[in-house]
């Protein structure tokens, strides 16, 4: 639970966490498939089937979900594409990262539309994707958690703020499968999920 209430009360909330936790650990099933990730609602358990990262950047646990994601070299080695990696120590050209599988098909789409609608400067900024954590102001999880969003841009579209983002670079996202956190009530223009379930609740 992201605020325990500190109880092991008969039917109380920390009991049904730890029975939830139990129920998703048992679907996760021996040769790494899984049912819908969002049954993995405790960090733990998040942690013990998609692995965490560490301080010193190291994988806690093996992952059964997550893959490295290489950006096409069409991509890297044209003149207009110099997205960087904020958390890389040397702000380094973006090409590649670790997401969830399921993620790659979306992400390939989305850079060849930006591609083909020559936008691919106006991607600046590779803010994160994976990281265990609950939605910013809220109770419930965020998708990045299971790796299933990425954040872009993160300087210009920070939270609760007006996107800057170009309509036809959003439009590039969407029309790849993306929901986009600028469509939310409380705007998070850098936010983009396959996830869909990650939307705060108004």
């Amino acid at each position: 639970m992201i605020k325990p209430d500190g109880r092991i009360d008969i039917n109380g909330k920390t009991i049904s966490a730890l029975e939830e936790f139990q129920r998703a650990i048992l679907q996760v099933t021996g040769d790494g498939s899984a049912t819908d990730p969002r049954k993995l609602k405790t960090r733990d358990a998040i942690i013990q089937v998609y692995g965490g990262i560490s301080t010193t950047n190291e994988w806690v646990n093996a992952s059964k979900y997550l893959s490295l994601y290489t950006i096409d070299s069409s991509i890297i080695n044209n003149p207009s594409y110099n997205c960087i990696n904020v958390y890389h120590p040397n702000k380094s050209k973006l090409d590649k990262f670790w997401c969830h599988k399921a993620m790659h098909p979306f992400l390939s789409k989305a850079f060849e539309n930006l591609k083909t609608n020559n936008l691919l400067s106006e991607l600046k900024e590779f803010g994160g994707y994976h990281n265990v954590r609950a939605t910013r102001g809220t109770n419930y999880w965020s998708a990045h958690s299971w790796a299933l969003a990425i954040d872009i841009n993160i300087t210009e579209n920070p939270l609760n703020a007006e996107p800057k983002l170009s309509k036809k670079f959003v439009e590039c996202f969407k029309n790849a499968g993306f929901g986009w956190g600028g469509d939310y009530k409380r705007k998070d223009g850098m936010h983009f999920t396959i996830a869909g379930f990650d939307i705060p609740k108004t």
